[in-house]
């Protein structure tokens, strides 16, 4: 269990960095930080 809690901080890293790659550019910041409060607020 311990490895599979310390594992989603890679998929963490790798998600937030295709939102900041793909959403920011076209988007702006505003909705890339959005987009990660509602991951933060589904966990």
């Amino acid at each position: 269990m311990l490895v599979l809690v310390d594992s989603f901080w890679a998929y963490g890293w790798i998600l937030a960095s295709l939102i900041a790659y793909f959403i920011i550019p076209f988007l702006g910041w505003r909705v890339a930080m959005v987009m990660a409060s509602l991951f933060a607020l589904y966990s």
